[in-house]
């Protein structure tokens, strides 16, 4: 039976991993936390549409963020102003369905917006 509450949701960005690494670890009964992340969720396959010079990991987590391919939201580089993005963010929606959220280190989420919760740009935004 479905719940009528909403749920939470938590997006657990791991740039640059992959299952490759990941599986031989788990199945050696290591990492028994992030086993049961994945128990308990779901987990995805590394598939990027782009391609060079667009295949980076910036571009891509772009992509997935705001759901539209590179083409469309035209991220072009690292920590590029997130206002020069042509898409809106999953973060956007969010924000103004009035959410509590929490942002932490994502690639060109430079500068933050004031949101319910917390917001802290990627590793090489300006400050």
């Amino acid at each position: 039976m479905m719940s009528a509450q909403p749920g939470r949701v938590l997006v657990l960005e791991l740039n640059e991993i992959t299952w490759d690494l990941m599986d031989p670890l788990m199945d050696r009964g290591l990492l028994p936390n992030f086993r049961r992340l994945l128990e308990e969720g779901v987990r995805g396959e590394p598939h990027a549409l782009e391609v060079a010079p667009d295949l980076d990991p910036w571009v891509t987590w772009t992509t997935l963020y705001t759901g539209v391919p590179q083409e469309t939201h035209g991220l072009k580089m690292l920590e590029q102003d997130k206002d020069g993005i042509g898409a809106r963010w999953i973060w956007d929606y969010l924000k103004d369905a009035g959410l509590r959220l929490g942002i932490y280190g994502s690639a060109n989420t430079w500068p933050p917006l004031e949101v319910n919760g917390f917001w802290v740009p990627g590793p090489f935004s300006r400050d």
